[in-house]
């Protein structure tokens, strides 16, 4: 078997705060052992361990998958051996210095075509940008309502979530049957969490917002048992992984159309509104309740396209390829 360093940020197996990027990572490595892969996760401290001293432990030729968060820091990167590095973006990097180091290499892996885009203009045109999607686990369809009235937001509270954009836009439907809870970490942002708390009693629907914390993603459905739409109100997505997700489990999706989110969506099973606009998502979510002939068509699509879903097997296949071909190269001593 082929050995392959993983290097990603620390925590990326807290299942107290599951993430799309971390369950990436766990499942790409899952699924590349799978594959012939000796791949192995390297969680990094971002107070305690540079990826100097990591690189220099490594065997020389070994080819080495570096989580585009690790990019952000402000580390100086000095290995002592050649290594085939292939750095791995969910999002593009805010750090200038980020697509210094990005700029040496022959290749980078982005986790959506939208995050591809982003930073074509930013790197050589000799760089070769190769998209490996997201996958998800084989899961089974769950049961869903005909009333159309469990709403389930997935995702941390947070801001760039959108948490406050859904709950504004329950607000303007109080007068129609619904229920949301909101899956996810309430205390990566605490201000914001108490926030959420505020603004649904403001509008009177706190008796109708549940926020249930963090639920395990395996089996996958645990996600979406119990909801008959999931909601996406994110201000930004690279792709969206719960809306892929959902789908596969047979829910419709109502999204912000954000990022990479159209990436992540059949069109015919799912709704795309502005974001950051809760007027627009109170329009779409009042016609998913109001109409059923609207949500009987939309959970059909879903049902209907959950086959087709894209395996983590296929991701893994387009990653190994990358890191099969990637030619060795000698970093200079530089600040990421």
């Amino acid at each position: 078997m082929s050995p392959v360093a993983f290097l990603v940020p620390a925590g990326v197996q807290d299942s107290r705060h599951p993430s799309g990027g971390n369950r990436y990572d766990v499942e790409l490595a899952g699924a590349l052992r799978l594959a012939g892969w000796r791949a192995q996760l390297v969680e990094l401290d971002a107070e305690e361990q540079g990826g100097d001293a990591v690189l220099a432990g490594r065997p020389s030729g070994e080819p080495v998958l570096v989580d585009g968060l690790l990019l952000e820091r402000d580390a100086v990167w000095d290995p002592r051996d050649d290594h085939r590095l292939v750095p791995l973006l969910h999002m593009p990097p805010a750090a200038g210095a980020a697509y210094e180091l990005l700029g040496r290499l022959d290749t980078v892996v982005t986790t959506s075509a939208w995050t591809r885009d982003r930073i074509r203009g930013r790197l050589p045109a000799s760089t070769s940008i190769v998209v490996a999607l997201p996958g998800v686990r084989p899961t089974r369809l769950v049961a869903t309502s005909p009333t159309g009235r469990r709403i389930r937001c997935v995702g941390a509270l947070a801001p760039h979530k959108g948490q406050d954009v859904l709950l504004a836009a329950l607000g303007r439907i109080r007068h129609l049957p619904w229920r949301c809870e909101l899956v996810g970490a309430t205390d990566v942002d605490p201000g914001f969490t108490r926030r959420i708390h505020r603004l649904a009693a403001d509008l009177g629907i706190a008796d109708r917002v549940v926020l249930t914390g963090p639920r395990h993603a395996n089996p996958v459905d645990g996600l979406y048992t119990g909801a008959d739409v999931l909601v996406l109100p994110s201000r930004t997505e690279s792709y969206g992984m719960v809306a892929a997700e959902a789908l596969a489990c047979g829910v419709p999706v109502i999204a912000t159309d954000t990022g990479g989110v159209r990436e992540a969506i059949d069109p015919t099973a799912g709704l795309l509104v502005r974001p950051d606009d809760p007027a627009a998502l109170a329009a779409a979510l009042g016609v998913w309740l109001s109409r059923t002939d609207l949500r009987r068509r939309l959970t059909a699509a879903a049902r209907q396209g959950s086959s087709h879903r894209r395996s983590w097997s296929s991701t893994a296949g387009i990653v190994a390829d990358v890191l099969a071909a990637a030619p060795v190269t000698r970093l200079r001593t530089s600040g990421w």
